[in-house]
């Protein structure tokens, strides 16, 4: 088995949990949607506190979807790149 396969096995790579962006230009709007969701957060009423937080479970969701989806992306060009490589 090949050292990153075993890796993949023992669970000490997880391609699906994306670690945090440690970019400084992520980290500024992390806090910024951080920021902006607890302002609106207090000046909602209850009901309309709960929708904001089916949005932001329904944008988390989606960002989710299209993480799942550019990550298959980008692992299938990964393969086809090394098998052409093989090839020529």
């Amino acid at each position: 088995m090949t050292p990153t396969l075993k890796k993949l096995w023992n669970g000490e790579i997880s391609p699906c949990s994306a670690p945090e962006p440690g970019t400084d230009e992520a980290k500024k709007f992390h806090k910024l949607i951080d920021q902006l969701h607890n302002e609106l957060s207090v000046c909602l009423d209850a009901e309309n506190q709960q929708k904001l937080e089916k949005l932001t479970e329904a944008v988390a969701m989606l960002y989710y979807l299209i993480i799942e989806d550019t990550f298959q992306t980008g692992f299938s060009l990964g393969v086809k790149i090394t098998a052409e490589a093989f090839i020529e």
